[in-house]
């Protein structure tokens, strides 16, 4: 039983660290909203990043009794509601997320319309979570979650293995959620020892997830700038050719023009010139 002072520092201690881990989510949260805001078409992944990023943070307040504590302290017959509705949310955007980020949805692959069909589900227990009692639809959600996440990991392991260069950090981001999560599990069974690392695996291995997709949202973005360049560049050197081959065209037409009226020309003086003669000898 520890003293009510080392209690206290405890529990000082883990707030602290909570509100780091908080700030920096949402730190990086508002980062890719002013990305989105800034670079609207095309770049549908960030905002859908932004409401993962949002959802989770708000999923981990609840479970953690921190929104209860700060947000909503008097509404206490929501909290176990809303901690279902912002995990459904985490998964929804997650999954929209992986589907834009890796162009799934172009390659109509099965992994594509499992996912879709991950979020359908996901969408119905939502709306059906007032008919089911707490524990049927937080296993539930649970099973979806971990479905859906190994499902992702293979898909940006596909990618990454095809060469997508974004794909590869995305996969490194989930093998860092992977062993994220395996050591809290084994913390939780007792097979390890209880560390800074075991015990605060999940916040070390969310931000570190949040930061590699920031990264790789960053490089997808570069590297869509630098294909849009190299595809206006090649039209301005198609244009510039057209151009230079339309001028070469008008030149070669202007100078037969001339050619042909400096042989009207000629011809007009020896036609003159022959009236001339002819009326000279009549």
């Amino acid at each position: 039983i520890l003293e009510p002072s080392t209690f206290n520092a405890n529990c000082q201690k883990g707030l602290i660290l909570e509100v780091i881990f908080l700030g920096a989510m949402l730190g990086i949260a508002a980062y890719n909203l002013m990305l989105f805001l800034s670079i609207r078409e095309g770049n549908n992944s960030t905002l859908y990043y932004v409401g993962y990023v949002l959802s989770y943070c708000l999923m981990h307040m609840t479970f953690r009794g921190i929104g209860y504590q700060w947000l909503w302290p008097n509404l206490i017959g929501i909290n176990d509601s809303l901690l279902f509705f912002f995990l459904c949310g985490t998964i929804i955007f997650s999954v929209l997320f992986s589907i834009d980020f890796l162009d799934l949805k172009k390659r109509r692959t099965w992994v594509y319309d499992a996912l879709l069909i991950i979020m359908i589900l996901t969408v119905a227990a939502l709306l059906s979570s007032f008919l089911l009692s707490y524990s049927i639809k937080m296993q539930a959600i649970v099973i979806l979650v971990v479905i859906a996440s190994v499902i992702m990991f293979y898909a940006g392991i596909i990618q990454w293995l095809k060469g997508n260069q974004a794909a590869k950090i995305y996969s490194i981001a989930w093998a860092v959620f992977w062993v994220g999560a395996l050591l809290i599990g084994l913390n939780k069974f007792g097979l390890i020892p209880r560390t800074f690392i075991t015990e605060y695996a999940t916040q070390i291995g969310t931000a570190m997830v949040a930061f590699l997709l920031s990264l790789a949202l960053a490089q997808r973005i570069n590297s869509a700038r630098k294909k849009n360049f190299e595809l206006q560049q090649a039209a301005l050197e198609i244009q510039q050719k057209a151009n230079d081959e339309l001028e070469e065209r008008v030149q070669s037409r202007t100078q037969d023009l001339e050619k042909a009226l400096n042989e009207l020309s000629l011809a007009n003086v020896e036609l003159n010139n022959l009236r001339t003669i002819d009326s000279l000898t009549q």
